[in-house]
């Protein structure tokens, strides 16, 4: 050894795991060595001879290798370690449920695209054609219906004809048929179609006022057929050579019909009810004239001859403009007619039919 050379002085070995020591200061013992020094200083204290180091350390660890004493004693072990021990586990887990929601995602969407493509609840062209036969079969009942109602029209024309309660129950179970249909098209798949339903909706309004204005009708006709048959008898004048016996004939006819169309005033059919009243009040006029008739050809004489046809013939006037006023039953049939038409589902009816016809078709 060279004399100028200072010799170093030997450095003291650091205790395992501990931290270097800082310039300046003295050494401090790491946790290990503080350890081993807690259980030198048990054993000693208790008479026994002072443990090993590996004995120290194999007391304190607890296991091999070494171990930390902070998590042996149960409190949580340092962030680092942790992060060493469970390297990504949180994110992975983070992706792995965003890409679980994300194949969720696509696969809802490629199912709703499917069903909108596909539309598997849309009626087929069986379905259209299948409720194209029963709007078909609905057509052929409501023509059966007008069939039973012109019935009634003729009875109510003609004196010979008679509408009775089982003609009235006939058309109304017509009519209940009818309407059952109605409600049973609503079954049809082909509703489901937009177009179809609103052809279906105006139909369906349709033919409830017309079963309406045919049951009001049907209730009226058995009354103003009685009406038409009282009305239509009235006397002739050849039946006898005596003018009171006649006009007293014409007073009891004019009577009977009066009374029958009284009965028609009750009726639920608003157009044959106005028909009855407005001519029951003509009638009760010319039963009027009648009486004045009467009472100059029971006082008529040589003296008041002359006064009397005058008199006469300005009843003949009033008889006359009566009548002109008195509503006939041919106008009240033109009209039953007209109301039957504004109210006819026919139009409508056929409006669904076809486009029923035209989807089958696709």
């Amino acid at each position: 050894m060279n004399e100028n050379e200072n010799p170093q002085e030997p450095q003291e070995p650091q205790a395992q795991n501990g931290p270097a020591t800082a310039p300046g200061q003295g050494a401090q013992p790491g946790p290990q060595a503080q350890s081993e020094a807690s259980a030198q200083s048990s054993s000693m204290a208790q008479g026994q001879a002072p443990a090993s180091p590996e004995q120290a350390a194999s007391a304190t660890s607890g296991a091999p290798g070494g171990a930390d004493v902070q998590g042996q004693q149960g409190q949580p072990a340092p962030d680092y370690k942790m992060a060493a021990e469970q390297p990504g586990q949180g994110a992975t887990k983070t992706k792995r449920t965003w890409l679980i929601v994300a194949v969720v995602v696509v696969v809802i969407a490629a199912l709703a695209a499917a069903v909108l493509v596909m539309k598997p609840w849309a009626p087929k062209p069986a379905d259209y054609r299948q409720a194209a036969n029963a709007a078909a079969d609905i057509r052929s009942q409501k023509n059966k219906i007008a069939d039973q109602l012109g019935e009634a029209y003729i009875a109510a024309g003609d004196p010979n004809k008679e509408f009775s309660q089982q003609d009235v129950d006939k058309l109304k179970n017509s009519i209940d048929k009818l309407d059952q249909m109605n409600k049973d098209f609503a079954k049809q798949k082909a509703v489901k179609d937009k177009d179809v339903n609103a052809k279906y909706q105006t139909y369906l309004e349709k033919s409830k006022r017309y079963d309406a204005f045919v049951g009001d009708l049907a209730a009226s006709a058995p009354a103003y057929a009685k009406a038409g048959k009282a009305c239509g008898q009235e006397p002739e004048l050849a039946s006898t050579s005596d003018t009171t016996e006649y006009l007293n004939k014409v007073n009891d006819f004019i009577s009977s019909c009066k009374a029958s169309l009284d009965a028609v005033v009750k009726a639920p059919n608003k157009t044959l009810s106005d028909y009855a009243k407005e001519t029951s009040g003509s009638l009760s006029q010319l039963q009027d004239v009648l009486k004045q008739t009467g009472d100059l050809v029971n006082n008529l004489n040589s003296d008041n001859l002359s006064q009397s046809m005058s008199k006469l013939t300005d009843l003949e006037q009033q008889a006359r403009d009566i009548e002109k006023d008195t509503p006939k039953s041919l106008e009240v049939r033109s009209n039953l007619r007209d109301e039957e038409k504004k109210v006819s589902p026919d139009a409508s009816l056929n409006d669904l039919y076809q486009i029923l016809q035209n989807k089958a078709g696709k």
